[in-house]
């Protein structure tokens, strides 16, 4: 063993070493520090003779993983959330990052596979959970995310496996042993969408919307790029296919004449959701919704069934309630107006009747 053994130190506050790579040429080896800031320190193999180190932002600290994708090297911060930082290994330069959202806080894992990174988080949604984020590299944009199930938490260790990534979890109170995640990196089915909410109505239609807090979760690991509308009566318990009311762009063959195109392009969709208008309805009527979305693979599961949202009077029975209402208005205007004319003088009610008789 003394034989074998190589030491080297490192500097005064380099305590910590969280992540160890190699570049694509075998021919440095990269360290990612537990340091305040984060720092990232190159050195030779195999002699072990230290080259540089490259210091984040000052409020980027403690790296709690790294991996090599090509010529740079990607890096999770423990900061809250968490960030994703790529350097360039050759001139030790940062060339771009990734912010993540509340939730997301201290990346632990981090599987390569592709163009893409998978981040397996140290727990953070109320703790119970973690989660797993996808972003692509080149861009540093994040792609899809999905949480874990409730007890699988601080996703300590990741490895990739042909479409896989695997990664180990940390028991807790509740749970009182680990458990080992697996995640498909090839894109699968959207995940059940939530249901629609009511935004407004007319006495023919409903316009509904189902806006997600965080689009990029349980969308399959691919971007929505359509919809499919549905709806039915609130007294029916069933949906069939005569439910489907139409298709959302940027579907082409989604019918215009029935549902609102307010989101041409999957960028949009996937930030903002969509917003439908469902129109030559009852009046009166109660109505519930549901929405399939679609990504490059296909379909979703079909949402719950929206709360029950209901149209307006009709504009006959509008007009006439409008019209009685301003004939009662007009009627007490001339009855005030006749009293205010027949009523006695001011003056004539404070004469004063004692002067008069002397």
């Amino acid at each position: 063993w003394n034989q074998c053994r190589y030491e080297v130190a490192l500097n005064q506050g380099e305590e910590a070493v969280r992540s160890v790579f190699a570049d694509s040429e075998g021919k440095h080896l990269f360290l990612a520090m537990y340091t305040s800031p984060g720092r990232i320190v190159k050195m030779t193999i195999p002699d072990m003779t230290r080259v540089s180190h490259m210091d984040l932002h000052a409020s980027e600290e403690k790296i709690l993983c790294g991996a090599q994708y090509g010529k740079y090297g990607i890096f999770g911060t423990a900061t809250s959330p968490g960030r994703l930082i790529k350097v360039d290994l050759h001139t030790m330069t940062r060339a771009g990052d990734a912010y993540f959202i509340d939730g997301e806080d201290r990346p632990a894992a981090i599987v390569i596979h592709g163009r893409h990174a998978y981040i397996g988080f140290g727990s953070a949604w109320a703790e119970g959970t973690s989660s797993v984020l996808k972003v692509d590299l080149e861009r540093m944009v994040r792609v899809a995310a999905v949480i874990t199930r409730e007890g699988q938490t601080w996703l300590y260790t990741g490895l990739g496996y042909k479409h896989y990534a695997f990664y180990g979890t940390r028991g807790t109170a509740t749970s009182k042993h680990a458990t080992i995640v697996r995640i498909n990196t090839h894109p699968t089915f959207p995940g059940i969408p939530v249901p629609p909410v009511y935004n407004s109505s007319g006495s023919d239609y409903i316009e509904a919307n189902w806006l997600r807090e965080y689009p990029e979760y349980h969308n399959g690991g691919a971007p929505i790029i359509g919809a499919r509308v549905l709806l039915r009566p609130s007294a029916r318990h069933d949906w069939t296919a005569e439910h489907v009311y139409g298709y959302a762009a940027p579907d082409p063959a989604a019918p215009k004449d029935r549902i609102k195109r307010v989101h041409e392009e999957p960028v949009e969709l996937e930030d903002h959701g969509y917003v439908a208008r469902c129109d030559k309805l009852s009046a009166e009527s109660g109505y519930k919704m549901a929405v399939i979305l679609t990504n490059e693979v296909g379909p979703s599961h079909r949402s719950r069934s929206s709360m029950e949202m209901r149209t307006a009077v009709s504009e006959m029975i509008e007009f006439m309630w409008i019209s009685v209402t301003t004939v009662c208005w007009g009627m007490l205007l001339m009855v005030y107006g006749y009293s205010c004319y027949h009523a006695p003088r001011v003056d004539a009610l404070f004469t004063d009747t004692e002067s008069e008789e002397e």
